[in-house]
């Protein structure tokens, strides 16, 4: 499948200013989820925080409820300005 994401030229020259990052953690355990898994999402990560240390986090989580890690994502909302 080829997705193709057209920009307007004026976005391109738009400044954008970050405004907050969090994290989205998908958790996999049919019995107790269903086919689709838990998703969780934890707010306010530190803007230079590694991929290494989210997915650890992740892991350690899924671990303690007995699930596994389906994924992780990182959210970054940033607002666009002129």
């Amino acid at each position: 499948m080829i997705i193709r994401l057209y920009i307007r030229k004026e976005f391109l020259n738009m400044a954008t200013e970050s405004l907050s990052q969090s994290v989205q953690f998908t958790f996999k355990n049919e019995d107790k989820y269903g086919k689709n898994g838990k998703n969780r999402v934890f707010a306010n990560i530190k803007r230079n925080a590694e991929a290494e240390a989210m997915l650890s986090v992740g892991e350690a989580l899924s671990a303690l409820q007995g699930d596994e890690l389906g994924s992780t994502i990182l959210i970054d909302k940033k607002a666009v300005r002129k």
